[in-house]
């Protein structure tokens, strides 16, 4: 329950903690666009530890919360979180620790 909780009502990072990224050394950029639905688009710049260039999108909703994180290092695109589809898996294991507990009662 605890994890569905964080899940739906954590923001796991906010933007704000984005922007101080921009003063670390290995940092390039990082943009920020409004969304049409008041969400934030960011978009992060840096050089990895193994001097690889990467870039990583974020997508936030107009409470701030993390909705979508993607990244690209070198010609790999990834989904490195996505809202959604954490919530489901979250519902769907506690279905199977519920239908667990009932077969067992």
């Amino acid at each position: 329950m605890e994890k569905l909780y964080e899940e739906l009502y954590s923001p796991k990072v906010t933007p704000y903690e984005l922007v101080s990224n921009a003063k670390l050394s290995n940092y390039n950029y990082v943009n920020m666009t409004k969304s049409e639905d008041g969400g934030l688009y960011v978009e992060s710049s840096c050089i990895l530890d193994d001097g690889e260039s990467a870039i990583f999108m974020y997508y936030f909703d107009g409470n701030d919360h993390l909705i979508t994180l993607k990244s690209v290092i070198g010609n790999l695109e990834e989904t490195i979180y996505h809202r959604p589809d954490e919530i489901l898996k979250v519902k769907v294991q506690l279905q199977k620790i519920i239908q667990t507990q009932s077969a067992v009662i």
